[in-house]
């Protein structure tokens, strides 16, 4: 339930919900959504250093020629 409305209140292509509207959706308080979304937030964060691998120096040279030549980006 927390992970649903972290997700749902941060929403998808910046068009983030807002508290009020939260609050409606999934009958809770308004400071339980703020609440939960910390909190998810903060676990994410901590787990950050453990699940997300940037790419390194070689990775991000291949990536970057990939895009420039079949997108055009530079």
């Amino acid at each position: 339930m927390q992970l649903a409305i972290t997700l749902f209140y941060l929403g998808q292509y910046g068009n983030r919900c807002s508290v009020d509207a939260m609050a409606d959706l999934f009958g809770v308080p308004v400071a339980a959504v703020i609440k939960t979304t910390r909190r998810v937030v903060k676990v994410n964060a901590r787990a950050a250093a453990q699940r997300i691998r940037w790419p390194n120096a070689q990775r991000r040279a291949a990536l970057f020629t990939f895009a420039a030549d079949k997108y055009g980006l530079d």
